[in-house]
């Protein structure tokens, strides 16, 4: 019924009102109520949107340092944030500049001072890239000029150069929703992951198997659209398993 209820909200809100969501830790995550701005489904759903969002405070540890790609108006920026706490740190990486500003919004609203906002694109070269997106769906873009849509230009890193940038030390969770690139962003993770070897959350929408890192197993929670790569030699892994994650034994692409 609650559900219900806040769909019909939606429905009837204005569309320039901002929706404000409450997680159980008391993380506050704010978007506006139009489709594509993130913060329609956080709203209707909570932290249930996503089993691994929910699950979030078994995957992360205080202290932890995580990247967010794709971190939209910082759903698990926040979350991450509040679980890791002051002695950790949030890499929140958001190419679009109304997504990011509404990201370094609810960092503000919630007092985290352990976000670090990065306003880029994150794949497997350093340099500058034209994107094409629909002007009222930021969320909805393309590396090809489109009729209808508008084009910017973005930075873009290899998570190994940001990371050395940022002059972090550790490096425990990476969290990669890419639209399709999830490939390039790993490749430009590579160092980052060979050493430190961090859990990768990982949303896969490609239609071929994603480049899984050497040593990594690929685990599934349920009926998820997320894969969760952990390497074979964490001590955690059997802690993931314990907690519904199942590794996978046949091709990812053929489960997609």
């Amino acid at each position: 019924m609650k559900t219900l209820l806040k769909k019909i909200a939606v429905f009837l809100l204005p569309r320039n009102t901002i929706l404000r969501t409450t997680f159980s830790d008391g993380t506050i995550v704010c978007g506006e109520n139009k489709p594509g701005y993130g913060g329609r489904g956080v709203f209707i759903f909570g932290e249930a949107q996503e089993h691994e969002l929910r699950l979030l405070p078994s995957l992360l540890n205080k202290g932890d340092v995580v990247v967010d790609v794709g971190a939209n108006i910082g759903t698990y920026t926040m979350r991450s944030a509040k679980i890791v706490g002051p002695s950790g740190m949030v890499i929140a990486v958001e190419p679009f500049p109304r997504m990011a500003a509404m990201n370094l919004s609810n960092a503000l609203r919630n007092n985290f001072n352990n976000v670090r906002l990065r306003v880029c694109c994150v794949a497997d070269r350093d340099g500058h890239q034209d994107f094409w997106m629909k002007a009222n769906k930021p969320n909805s873009f393309t590396l090809l000029e489109t009729p209808g849509y508008n084009c910017f230009n973005s930075r873009v890193e290899r998570i190994d150069t940001l990371f050395e940038a940022e002059g972090l030390s550790r490096l425990d969770f990476i969290k990669i929703d890419a639209e399709g690139v999830e490939n390039e962003v790993l490749a430009g993770a590579k160092h980052v992951i060979d050493k430190f070897r961090p859990m990768i959350l990982l949303e896969v929408i490609i239609t071929e198997n994603p480049n899984i890192p050497p040593g990594y197993v690929a685990l599934r929670y349920q009926d998820s659209h997320n894969l969760l790569l952990v390497h074979q030699d964490s001590p955690r892994l059997d802690q993931i398993k314990a907690i519904g994650f199942t590794e996978l034994s046949q091709p990812i692409a053929a489960m997609i």
